[in-house]
């Protein structure tokens, strides 16, 4: 994923898990639960799902797709992978964030903010989303490949994905990119169910 899309859902990850807790609790009452244990279930996500997916496609795939061409990653050095080992830290303040404002009954203005805010920005990223290689000046891995649309990008590299997964990157981006639109209109859906309801309001026990 791109690097700002990913510092965007890396702070909308830490807004989802900090809700999750008391989604769940006033849900349903008699469960109590670890608040360590949803922080690190989300940062296990931040980390597995943004960062290893980026940094992989960073060093193998196209390292200019990751500035979306807007930036010479060239300019950026070593800092790219200086703002990867920040997004532990993107996440906690989000987390932390998010956490206050649900004391101060402001958690459904919050999620719907997040939400509707990582759904514009995929919106104005979008052009350059779902290209690779495009204004390629150097070849990768010595090879000069034209810009394709991810769905399309077959033939690097020549094994299958990761040479684990049976499946050549053609079919994996297009399942990435099917799934990434469907998990966002789940989850604005959802968000806004979440607010009209006020799920964050503790219900009486009588």
């Amino acid at each position: 994923m791109p690097l700002l899309w990913d510092i965007w859902m890396s702070f909308v990850a830490g807004f989802v898990f900090s809700s999750l807790k008391p989604l769940i609790e006033n849900k349903f009452k008699k469960y109590k639960l670890n608040d360590t244990l949803f922080f690190s279930l989300g940062l296990s996500f931040n980390q597995l799902v943004i960062v290893l997916i980026s940094v992989w496609i960073y060093t193998e795939i196209d390292p200019n797709w990751i500035m979306l061409y807007w930036i010479d990653t060239k300019i950026l050095g070593n800092a790219i992978h200086f703002i990867y080992a920040c997004f532990p830290f993107f996440y906690l303040v989000s987390y932390k964030a998010n956490k206050r404002l649900i004391e101060l009954n402001r958690g459904r203005l919050s999620l719907i903010v997040a939400a509707t805010s990582w759904i514009i920005l995929t919106l104005l990223v979008s052009p350059n989303f779902f290209i690779v290689f495009k204004n390629n000046d150097a070849p990768t891995h010595g090879v000069d490949y034209s810009a394709q649309y991810l769905w399309h990008v077959t033939s690097f590299p020549s094994e299958n994905i990761l040479w684990i997964i049976p499946l050549d990157l053609g079919l994996f981006f297009l399942a990435f990119f099917l799934i990434v639109i469907f998990l966002l209109l789940i989850f604005e859906i959802l968000v806004f169910i979440v607010a009209w309801k006020d799920y964050f309001k503790p219900k009486s026990n009588h």
